[in-house]
């Protein structure tokens, strides 16, 4: 009986010490990095949200041969600027959040931020707007001191461009918060907010339609100075001129094979929509930096023109051939790609445009997704750079002249006037 209970003990003492010995050592501690809501902070820099979360790691009695339970103790919610190129990422706000037991938090600051959406930042006032949990709106200088909350279960907000005012959407009313008096009044009921015109006059935004009106979507436009508010039905894809109060925006009808858009070209005064032209079976309408030409898709021929809204002049921008759409060494095919479709996004520079491309590869049976920059007076491929997944989220930045967009779940940046591609960091998962 005693050898029984020593030659246990002895096995014991054998598997501690093998269990404490052998095998890789297992880290105490994780760290998991998330980043999400991107914009400009100005040419050379973008602003976005960092998340830092810390995990202990509890692996029990076998602890060298266990998975091992992580359990957060930490969260840091952090506002940080870096530059275009990912490089020099600066901290301007970090919120530490302590996990203590039974789910109690303490917080760096005296609000409870959570995660953050539709960061905006007012170059001209040097501030910084954004929307926490449970839509609380929030407001702070540009380097992250005097933080405060301004409104809660806010649908979304936005800065006039020129700066004296923050817009917002709480109970189906958009509210106009002044940065100067601090005092806030209501716009306008029954309508809810969206992006300003260029010339700070109006703000818009697409009704998605539902089952109560046939899914038909309607662009609302509202009046800053008056509240009055104007309805195009069926409409969408809205895009404003640069210096005025010219804008473009697409009608799409029902037909037998599917859907017929067409595009608009109009202008607004105080009391009517004033249209200046329309093409019929097109898209797009982007405005170049000088606001007097647009750049759309022809969806009969798959093309790319511009049109200068003045003179009337049509060019073709940009066609589909198998010298625009070579692919390089990296996807050698034997046959070239069919190109699928082609979307215009923007204009980069004076001269030169973004275009979405959809290529179907025959070699592996798949559509690569592309963004082409094009010059305009050429009609040729300047750059070329094919997506891993689709684009989304495309901004340009304040002078133009680079693009920041997401490539599935990975931020990149199109710089040097359209020539360069720079993957900046990961998008929250």
């Amino acid at each position: 009986m005693l050898k029984k209970i020593m030659t246990f003990f002895l096995i014991a003492f054998l598997l501690i010490l093998f269990t404490k010995f052998a095998g890789e050592k297992k880290p105490r501690y994780q760290t998991n990095i998330r980043y999400s809501s991107p914009n400009w902070l100005s040419n050379e820099r973008i602003i976005c949200a960092k998340y830092i979360d810390h995990y202990k790691l509890y692996y029990g009695f076998l602890a060298n041969i266990s998975k091992g339970t992580a359990q957060l103790f930490k969260s840091e919610t952090q506002i940080v600027s870096m530059n275009i190129d990912g490089t020099d990422e600066k901290i301007i706000k970090n919120i530490v959040m302590l996990i203590k037991s039974f789910g109690r938090t303490t917080s760096s600051e005296k609000y409870f931020i959570g995660d953050i959406n539709d960061i905006d930042y007012n170059p001209k006032r040097r501030l910084i707007a954004f929307r926490g949990l449970s839509g609380r709106l929030y407001l702070m200088n540009e380097d992250g001191t005097d933080l405060k909350k301004i409104a809660e279960q806010v649908g979304g907000s936005y800065f006039s461009p020129d700066g004296k005012f923050l817009q917002y959407t709480l109970n189906d009313k958009v509210w106009l918060y002044d940065l100067d008096s601090k005092e806030r009044r209501v716009l306008n009921e029954n309508v809810r907010g969206g992006p300003w015109s260029p010339d700070g006059k109006w703000i818009y935004y697409i009704l998605q339609g539902d089952h109560t009106n046939n899914f038909r979507n309607h662009l609302n436009i509202v009046n800053v100075k008056t509240g009055k508010k104007f309805i195009i039905e069926d409409a969408g894809s809205v895009n404003w001129s640069p210096i005025n109060s010219k804008f473009t925006y697409t009608i799409s009808k029902k037909i037998e094979q599917g859907y017929a858009s067409s595009l608009y070209i109009s202008k607004l005064t105080d009391d009517e929509i004033v249209n200046i032209d329309s093409i019929s079976n097109a898209s797009g309408g982007v405005w170049n930096p000088e606001g007097d030409t647009i750049l759309f898709r022809d969806n009969a021929d798959n093309k790319i023109y511009s049109l200068n809204c003045n003179t009337k002049e049509k060019k073709m921008v940009f066609q589909p051939s198998p010298e625009n759409f070579h692919l390089s060494d990296a996807y050698r095919l034997k046959k070239e790609p069919e190109v699928e479709k082609i979307y215009p996004r923007c204009w980069i520079i004076s001269d030169r445009v973004i275009i979405e491309s959809d290529e179907r590869i025959y070699d592996d049976a798949k559509t690569k997704h592309s963004v082409l920059v094009v010059d305009v007076n050429t009609s040729s491929v300047v750059f070329r750079y094919i997506l891993e997944d689709y684009i989304s989220n495309v901004l340009l930045s304040p002078d133009g002249k680079s693009l920041l967009f997401y490539d599935g779940a990975k931020l990149k940046v199109i710089i040097e006037n359209g020539t360069r591609v720079v993957e900046l960091i990961k998008r929250e998962t």
